[in-house]
């Protein structure tokens, strides 16, 4: 008897005349209860996928360019086991005297939230990637790093070196196991670096 009713419901609520609109029949399940449940997990999917449609996930790299190849201090705000990702509880603790600290303090689990959803990453540019960067991506004729004899490859190269680097590797994806020293610290860099800057 209940298929029947509701049928007859869903036409009155809906203003349908046809159920296939629905996409859910009533009368191919055994029981009300595994009818409701099909509707709420139908509703759920097609819920689901209306958001994925029209949302774009962010991702959040705060970076750092800096002079040394060490991540420095960057080590203590970010995640031990998963490289790079913001420790809230550490970002808490390195200004628990301030405004800002305290008004998170207050409202930790958010802050949390934060990280997590933005996958909220902290990075460190040494100077071996941020002078390829500048150099292969950069305008042709840096007088200052030509001074220094950093040769332009162009941009491939300069791909290939950024792809190397922790931002590069979280840019594209690929999974990081920790800071890696990719290849010796380019003295040449560190002095392109300092002239530049």
């Amino acid at each position: 008897m209940w298929p029947g009713i509701a049928e007859e419901t869903l036409r009155l609520v809906n203003n349908i005349d046809s159920l296939s609109d629905l996409g859910v029949n009533p009368r191919e399940y055994e029981s009300i209860g595994m009818y409701m449940r099909e509707i709420s997990s139908d509703f759920n999917r097609r819920l689901q996928n209306l958001k994925r449609s029209i949302q774009k996930p962010i991702r959040l790299a705060i970076v750092f360019v800096s002079k040394s190849p060490d991540p420095g201090v960057l080590s203590q705000v970010t995640n031990s086991t998963h490289y790079g990702l913001l420790d809230a509880q550490s970002l808490v603790a390195a200004t628990p005297q301030s405004k800002i600290g305290e008004w998170w303090q207050q409202r930790r689990s958010l802050l949390t939230r934060a990280v997590v959803q933005l996958s909220a990453h902290a990075f460190a540019l040494p100077p071996s990637t941020t002078i390829s960067a500048i150099r292969n991506f950069g305008p042709i004729d840096n007088k200052v790093l030509e001074g220094q004899g950093i040769t332009r490859y162009g941009p491939a190269h300069g791909a290939r070196d950024f792809g190397r680097s922790d931002l590069g590797k979280f840019l594209i994806g690929e999974t990081m196991e920790g800071s890696e020293a990719r290849g010796k610290p380019a003295t040449e860099a560190a002095q392109a670096y300092d002239a530049l800057s």
